[in-house]
């Protein structure tokens, strides 16, 4: 007899887009993310694309130091996202998963993604 193993899915509790900061002469020209994800996710990916005609593509997001994510096992994850020729708003949504289940930010993501712009990225704070 074993007892019930009780899980839960990934939390994502805060998506931000690195901006231009005050005063920076160099404008942003791809999209930094970072994520907070808690409950110990396996996978965290942004899933984005550059018009609603085409597929969504994956990017894996890391909670390593390396990517504008902030500190190493903070629960903080980072990635980023370079856009080819004139493409400057994005969709996207955050996927992420553990043993128990798989979270998504938006919740409704497939009728109403998120948006991002890098004219909004660049109008510094």
């Amino acid at each position: 007899k074993h007892p019930k193993i009780r899980g839960f899915a990934p939390e994502i509790t805060n998506v931000v887009f690195l901006g231009r900061e005050k005063f920076d002469r160099n404008y942003v020209e791809s999209f930094k993310i970072r994520v907070t994800v808690d409950k110990r996710p396996k996978t965290v990916k942004i899933m984005y694309r550059f018009s609603s005609d085409e597929p969504y593509k994956s990017a894996l997001l890391y909670d390593d130091a390396k990517h504008d994510d902030k500190g190493a096992g903070d629960t903080i994850y980072g990635g980023e996202i370079k856009p080819s020729g004139n493409n400057v708003v994005m969709e996207y949504y955050i996927e992420s998963e553990n043993a128990a289940g798989v979270s998504f930010f938006p919740a409704h993501y497939m009728k109403a993604p998120e948006k991002a712009s890098l004219k909004d990225l660049n109008q510094s704070k």
